[in-house]
This record gives C-alpha cells, structure tokens and sequence, in this order.
C-alpha cells in the first residue's frame, strides 16, 4: 500500500507537467513574475495590512502573474482573482 504522500506527490507531478504548463506557462517564469508583483506591491505599501489582508492581495498577485505569463486567457484565474479581491477587501473593511 502506497502512503498518501506519495498519492499526493504523484498527482502533483502529473498535474504540473502537463495541463498547468499549457494553461499558465512554464512555472519558473510565472512564478518570477508574481514575486516581482508581490515585491513591488510591498515596497509601495503605506499602511500595514492584517495578515489576512495580505495574503488574499498576494494571491490576487499570484493571478494577475499568471495573467501576464499566460499563453491565452483562463477564465478560472480571473475568477480567483476577484474571489481574492473581494476577501481582501472583506478583511480590510469588516470593522466588527
């Protein structure tokens, strides 16, 4: 019997190999370009964020790299990020 770990690790490798390149580009560079975002963002922010906050803002990033390194246009990632957008607005604005 297989442990779930590696049920895990498998289902990732297959996922990551395949679909996922071809919907959002090689990793390497998608993942470049949301850590750019993410630096800039930061290094311009003038107030602190909840950690909530920025973490859903760091997601939207996330989506709006794989935006930019996309070789078309996936609905799912605009979805997640007003998804994202929305919750961070959520955290930032809830003052109950």
């Amino acid at each position: 019997m297989k442990p779930t770990r590696v049920d895990i690790l498998e289902e990732g490798a297959r996922v990551t190999n395949g679909s996922r390149d071809a919907s959002y580009g090689p990793p390497k560079v998608n993942l470049a370009c949301s850590g750019e975002l993410k630096a800039v963002f930061r290094k311009h922010m003038i107030r602190d964020l909840s950690p909530g906050e920025l973490e859903a803002i760091d997601m939207v990033l996330t989506k709006i790299g794989r935006v930019a390194t996309s070789p078309k246009p996936v609905r799912d990632t605009y979805v997640d990020g007003a998804t994202y957008f929305a919750i961070a607005g959520e955290i930032a604005l809830d003052v109950s």
